[in-house]
């Protein structure tokens, strides 16, 4: 069978319309990289480019700048009997990239590299684990200047399994949270594990463990633009994946909770968060006994509640592996994983769509008297009348109308309540 289109990565600018994946793909000798484009939310594509590999290359990850023009990504390459994590960036929107450098040292086995990147660019960082005589260690790297340099790699953790790393960032590129999969010594069951930076990369935070009881597979993390609203995702000991929620940067985290399918097994969720943190959107693939789906599913208040999962694969088979971002303001998804049809030929498949914003504008309540002050004084009755107009549901019935019965100046009315199909209310 081919063996095309594995482990898609994708990334997008600030206004979702520019997006970029890459993925990897085998030419009969060896791997490659490829990246391709997109400039109109994925109505058109641009040809695919290959990334500058030299040797055998796996584990793309991408980062865009908020305009899209600025593209970097990372990925292990296979350098004599070991892999090093290298990077190249594109400073024309994915047409061109700079000659590859490495990240990770020569006396490490790096491998599973994640991006983060400032919306400027200016600011990036990059963690993997390594391995060395069955150590690992998660790995963590940063660059204040565009990525012309970086600083030496820092262990954030240690382990006696592959800790599998993921990161997020925030726009300004100074805070930076790690998640990955640890071990408990005393149970030897795995957790999910946080670490957080503040400077930039310069120091870290403590690990954390999030996942309390149960082992833990699969971990995701996401963040609002300024890293206050935090995002962790995993699979639990259950095979349904998991979420937990910081509202303060990572310090304090809310109750774990599941948004996968009651007995559907799920595997390898990711998650997103728009600018403000009010807008999440969660993807999974999960078996139903015959075939895999890629599953999505969004919350427009924070993670406080969700809607339905939605299957947005199209095919039967096996889709699985799905990756998922969003525009900033968290109206525009795109989503991409692989397609194993039953031949065992492998394609990267991408479904965009647009939703909705929620409609938090109050309606306008506008009162006209039946008729204009003498000298600024009524000298007996006034009927005020109203109209009531929605941004969103036009006109709207009008509240009754009120009368002063009163005479004098400088009178004032206040209509019964109006309330628009959203349920924001105004008088």
């Amino acid at each position: 069978s081919e063996q095309r289109g594995n482990s898609p990565n994708i990334a997008r600018s600030e206004d979702g319309d520019r997006i970029a994946i890459a993925w990897q793909e085998h030419d009969g000798s060896k791997w490659g990289l490829q990246v391709r484009t997109s400039a109109d939310f994925g109505a058109t594509w641009a040809e695919p480019e290959p990334l500058p590999a030299v040797g055998s290359a796996v584990n793309p990850r991408i980062a865009s700048s908020a305009d899209g023009s600025v593209i970097a990504a990372v990925w292990q390459e296979l350098d004599a009997d070991r892999y090093r994590v290298k990077i190249s960036t594109s400073a024309d929107s994915g047409a061109t990239w700079t000659a590859p450098a490495y990240l990770s040292n020569t006396s490490e086995d790096a491998r599973d590299p994640r991006l983060s990147m400032s919306a400027d660019a200016s600011r990036l960082t990059a963690v993997w684990h390594s391995v060395d005589n069955f150590n690992w260690r998660v790995r963590a790297s940063s660059s204040a200047d565009f990525g012309a340099s970086w600083s030496l790699p820092s262990t954030l953790a240690e382990s006696d399994n592959p800790p599998n790393p993921e990161l997020t960032g925030s726009t300004d590129g100074t805070w930076a949270a790690v998640l990955w999969r640890g071990f408990a010594s005393a149970a030897d069951e795995s957790k999910a594990f946080v670490s957080v930076t503040d400077d930039g990369g310069v120091s870290w935070r403590a690990p954390a463990d999030l996942s309390g009881d149960g082992a833990q597979v699969f971990p995701c993390i996401a963040s609002s633009s300024d890293g206050g609203t935090v995002v962790a995702t995993w699979v639990g000991s259950d095979y349904l994946a998991h979420l937990r929620v910081s509202d303060d940067s990572a310090a304090t985290w809310r109750t774990v909770v599941a948004f996968s399918e009651p007995g559907l097994l799920a595997t390898a969720p990711k998650i997103t968060v728009s600018a403000d943190g009010l807008r999440l959107a969660a993807a999974w693939h999960s078996y139903d006994g015959s075939n895999y789906h890629v599953k999505v599913r969004t919350s427009a208040d924070g993670g406080t509640t969700w809607d339905s999962p939605k299957t947005v694969s199209q095919y039967e088979s096996r889709n699985d592996h799905p990756e998922i971002v969003d525009s900033r303001n968290g109206t525009q998804l795109a989503a991409a994983w692989r397609w194993r049809d039953s031949d065992g030929d492998k394609r990267v498949q991408v479904a965009t769509t647009s939703l909705t914003p929620a409609d938090t504008t109050r309606p306008e309540v506008t009162g006209t008297p039946d008729r204009l002050a003498v000298d600024g004084w009524y000298s007996g009755p006034v009927t005020v009348s109203w109209t009531a107009v929605d941004d969103n549901d036009g006109q709207l019935a009008p509240p009754p109308d009120t009368v002063l019965d009163q005479e004098g100046a400088d009178q004032t009315a206040t209509s019964e309540q109006v309330c628009d199909a959203a349920g924001n209310c105004a008088t």
